[in-house]
């Protein structure tokens, strides 16, 4: 029943954003009544927090395996290449309509919180940080460890997938930030 709540969820949250997801909109949308709702989650919060945590989830498998797929790449590139890929699927629909469109208060709290967005999302990067292979982790500067770049490279992430310059809407100026600002705090300099 839970998954068939939060299949509701998402529908509900790519139609009408997390302002619509009412408990009343996710039962109505499931063919429930409110208090099945409220027997898989404890609140609201928690409901939406079981699709971030889904999404986050099924956008790690996919960053998993494009990590795999470039394992030739220096480091520097591989952060390049695989950022741009989450700014592309954070911005897409389903996932976009968790961030943006909504009071900043909302969005702040489900990205800043105990539990939310950015703790979901920095245990994932871990993850996929710890495949880097051999080589690549030799280019990482000495003073950062994979804990560090993993939580650096959500805040980035969510600031590119959030935001409304160019930076985050032009995939060329992504790329660019990130090769200016994002891989020198993390890759060694080249002499």
């Amino acid at each position: 029943m839970r998954e068939h709540l939060l299949d509701a969820a998402e529908l509900v949250i790519a139609g009408a954003g997390i302002d619509g997801a009412t408990v009343e909109a996710v039962a109505a949308e499931a063919g429930v009544s409110r208090s099945t709702v409220y027997r898989a989650f404890d609140n609201r919060d928690e409901m939406i927090l079981g699709v971030v945590g889904r999404a986050a989830q099924a956008f790690g498998e996919t960053l998993r395996h494009r990590v795999v797929e470039l394992d030739e790449l220096p480091l520097a590139d591989l952060i390049v290449e695989t950022m741009a890929d989450v700014v592309r699927m954070g911005r897409e629909p389903g996932l976009n309509a968790l961030f943006v469109g909504h009071d900043r208060d909302v969005v702040e709290s489900l990205i800043r919180g105990t539990g939310t967005v950015a703790e979901i999302a920095h245990v994932v990067l871990l993850d996929v940080l710890e495949l880097l292979t051999p080589e690549q982790r030799r280019d990482l500067r000495d003073d950062v460890e994979l804990n560090e770049v993993a939580r650096w490279l959500v805040h980035v992430g969510l600031m590119l997938i959030t935001g409304t310059n160019e930076w985050s809407t032009d995939p060329e100026q992504t790329r660019l930030f990130l090769e200016r600002f994002v891989v020198p705090s993390i890759v060694r300099a080249r002499p």
